[in-house]
């Protein structure tokens, strides 16, 4: 799993860069070369999907019997470990591409 990286000069982002541009969701300035960079609509797509999960954990833990306290803390764990993950998944290109 690597990190997003420039699609000019191949400069690795940091992981707090690239949270930062998740929760934008808007263009991000590469710090090396200063091209204007967009997440690929594919990796907005998957982010999409992916942060349904822990709405979906919400919904049906109850049905299960699990307590109201026991799915909450499943629902912030799960959310807060799909949110430190999801950078790794993330790529960049210099266009802005259509989210469908």
């Amino acid at each position: 799993m690597k990190l997003p990286i420039c699609c000019k000069c191949h400069y690795s982002f940091r992981w707090r860069s690239a949270i930062k541009v998740l929760f934008g969701w808007k263009r991000f300035i590469c710090p090396n070369c200063k091209t204007k960079l967009y997440p690929t609509a594919e990796s907005r797509q998957k982010a999409s999907f992916v942060l349904i999960l822990p709405l979906l954990v919400l919904l049906l833990l109850p049905f299960f019997g699990i307590s109201f306290l026991w799915t909450f803390i499943i629902y912030f764990v799960l959310l807060a470990s799909i949110m430190a993950l999801l950078p790794f998944f993330y790529t960049f290109v210099d266009e802005e591409e259509p989210f469908w």
